[in-house]
């Protein structure tokens, strides 16, 4: 019988029929025996599968019948059910059938077999509820399968990948990353983690997470994992030679730019030795250490003024790179045009 939702007096028959005969038969479940008795609808049948715990001073064997009966008759099809009525007469004479004394047993094993039948039912949810939690639909093919299916692959949000699409869908990914420089450059970027299959922008919401060694590990075949860490060494060494040719192009544009300083220095000491050259042709130069160039604006007699204060400082006319001196003008040497710097020993 489907049911609608819709309740009505023959319904609630049919109900009531179902439940003696799951009281007869003290069977919660709807396998083929039950369905068939049901089908059937045979009153003799049904007193004959009576439950084997109910005790010998239990109902006897009047009574069962009578019980077996009111079921087959609830069961039948819509047509020939009985009614309401009619099964309500019946329930009273199986009930004055009973002797004083068996109706406090009767009534006693009736709550024993509610009670069984609320446990069963309680343990039928519970155990749907605990399937329901340990089943998840494939993203890929949409079949339900349990999360300890072996070799079904689950991102670190839960979705997951049975055990049927998990290969082809890392061989595949593997096959494109080698195929095209844009997705092996994303996977570089990655650190050579595959993504969660949701990262792919035609599913909403996506998933940013990727699948650890350990799940692809457990999930793929021995082929593709190594493919799969072939892949992830290449990625390495290829960041490698990255960071190698980056730190490399960085020294060779210093030395570039160092070099370019220095050609820049040498054009500028070039020039300014030039204008000096023009400018002062008669200059001279340390006949020492040829620090020069060394300009006489006074006199040629270098010991007239030599050490005479001027002003908060005194004249110094001793090389001042080596300190030679001399008081005759002409013994240091003409200028020969070079600009030197730095300390000359004295020696």
């Amino acid at each position: 019988m489907e049911f609608t939702g819709a309740t009505s007096a023959i319904r609630s028959v049919y109900s009531i029929g179902i439940t003696i005969l799951q009281i007869i038969a003290a069977q919660l479940d709807f396998d083929d025996d039950f369905s068939d008795l049901i089908e059937e609808a045979d009153a003799e049948e049904i007193a004959r599968r009576p439950d084997p715990r109910v005790p010998a001073n239990g109902p006897d064997l009047e009574t069962l019948k009578k019980l077996s009966a009111m079921a087959a008759a609830s069961v039948q099809r819509f047509s020939k059910r009985i009614q309401v009525m009619p099964l309500l007469r019946q329930a009273r004479e199986a009930a004055s059938t009973l002797s004083t004394s068996e109706v406090p047993a009767l009534k006693s094993e009736v709550e024993r077999m509610a009670a069984e039948l609320r446990r069963l039912r309680l343990a039928e949810e519970k155990a749907a509820e605990l399937a329901a939690a340990l089943t998840k639909r494939c993203e890929l093919c949409f079949d339900e399968v349990s999360v300890e299916q072996v070799g079904s692959l689950m991102c670190p949000n839960e979705h997951l990948i049975c055990s049927d699409c998990s290969p082809d869908m890392v061989r595949n990914f593997l096959e494109r990353i080698g195929a095209s420089d844009t997705m092996l450059d994303d996977h570089s970027s990655r650190g050579g983690l595959i993504p969660c299959v949701r990262h792919n922008p035609a599913f909403q919401p996506q998933c940013s997470r990727h699948y650890t060694d350990q799940s692809l590990a457990r999930a793929l075949p021995d082929e593709i994992f190594v493919g799969y860490r072939a892949a992830q060494d290449d990625v390495t060494e290829n960041r490698i030679w990255h960071q190698h040719n980056q730190r490399f192009q960085e020294e060779v544009s210093r030395m570039q730019r160092q070099l370019e300083g220095e050609q820049a220095t040498k054009r500028e000491e070039a020039a300014s030795t030039e204008f000096l050259r023009r400018q002062y042709p008669n200059a001279k130069m340390c006949p020492r250490c040829r620090c020069g160039p060394v300009i006489n604006e006074n006199c040629f007699d270098l010991q007239s003024h030599h050490n005479e204060a001027s002003g908060r400082s005194r004249i110094n006319n001793s090389c001042q790179q080596c300190g030679f001196f001399t008081r005759d003008w002409n013994q240091w040497l003409p200028w020969d045009g070079v600009l030197r710097r730095g300390y000359v020993d004295r020696g």
